[in-house]
């Protein structure tokens, strides 16, 4: 199976049709290409000059394509998804709203979250710096609930030592070039992740931890956790290699769509994060009708993307001399 395909129109005004279930480019009245709507997992609209008509959304979204709207700074900040992704929807929403209010059952689900988050964030600095940065004995000590928020205390030694030399500080809407990186990459991956619970029938606005009447993907924000440090390895090597001076230029974005994009190597098979989430996605329900009591992440999630030809994982992209930092995992584009 093909990996799916991110398309960010935001470098130049297009008409955005459809024919023959293909979206159809436009520049003016000339096509300039044309892309299989089955090949397609989420559209990014971020040129303010972009015309897009009633029936290309449409099939869009009957083929399960997420479709995300972006601001001036091109950030994503408005997401669409079908709103029937599953057969069984109804019946999986109103088990969620039955789960939801089953407290003790949210704050062992935060628990598991939280301590594969910092595992995650762990193995990262381990395998960039050949150290955790002291971030074990936090994964270890989650309690449930996260009562003594080990989730933020940890954060700050691994943002510390992820940008060591850096004055960095994250910041949801910071402009600097990092935060900006970051953001971007974040918000495809929670859009992938709000498309996979859809897919399982689930209303992405119901979460186990993120409560905020003005979050409407609440539930993706949770589940999406623990794969952040994917995107946070590609923009440590953007960051070391010093190619974040511009901005979100095309080859920055380029390089995070492909590493969201990309196919991992997970117990001897090749997956991509679309394919991964809906296995969590789907694991929730399991839990949810009291089946399970353990979410399905990674037990190693890898930080490279793989070679589909060889399975033969690519070589990072060495940082420059004058910066003093570990060797990043980003594969090269």
């Amino acid at each position: 199976m093909s990996s799916k395909r991110i398309l960010d129109f935001s470098l130049t005004p297009a008409r955005l049709r459809v024919r023959d279930s293909q979206l159809k480019i436009f520049d003016e009245e000339t096509l300039r290409d044309s892309v299989p709507i089955e090949d397609v997992a989420v559209v990014i609209l971020a040129h303010p000059q972009l015309t897009v008509s009633a029936e290309l959304l449409r099939q869009l979204l009957d083929a399960n394509v997420v479709i995300v709207v972006c601001d001036d700074r091109s950030i994503p900040n408005g997401i669409c998804f079908p709103l029937y992704g599953h057969h069984a929807g109804a019946q999986r929403v109103q088990l969620q709203v039955e789960a939801s209010s089953d407290r003790p059952l949210m704050k062992r689900l935060w628990k598991q979250i939280v301590r594969q988050k910092i595992k995650n964030q762990s193995r990262l600095l381990q395998e960039l710096f050949q150290t955790d940065g002291g971030l074990t004995e936090y994964f270890k000590g989650v309690k449930s609930g996260d009562t003594d928020n080990r989730e933020g205390i940890a954060a700050k030694k691994y943002w510390a030592k992820l940008f060591e030399g850096e004055k960095f500080r994250r910041d949801y809407d910071g402009k600097d070039p990092v935060n900006a990186a970051l953001n971007y990459g974040y918000s495809l991956s929670r859009a992938i992740v709000a498309r996979a619970v859809v897919s399982v029938g689930f209303c992405p606005t119901i979460g186990i931890c993120h409560h905020n009447k003005y979050n409407g993907y609440a539930l993706a924000d949770d589940l999406l956790e623990p794969f952040r440090p994917v995107v946070d390895c590609c923009v440590y090597g953007l960051w070391a290699d010093d190619l974040l001076g511009e901005g979100l230029t095309v080859d920055v974005k380029v390089r995070i769509i492909r590493q969201i994009t990309g196919r991992y190597l997970i117990d001897g098979e090749q997956v991509n994060v679309f394919e991964t989430t809906v296995k969590t996605a789907e694991s929730l329900v399991w839990i949810y009708r009291g089946e399970s009591d353990q979410l399905a992440y990674p037990a190693r999630l890898p930080f490279e993307p793989v070679d589909a030809l060889n399975l033969t994982v690519k070589k990072p992209v060495k940082p420059k001399e004058k910066r003093k930092v570990g060797k990043p995992k980003t594969p090269p584009f």
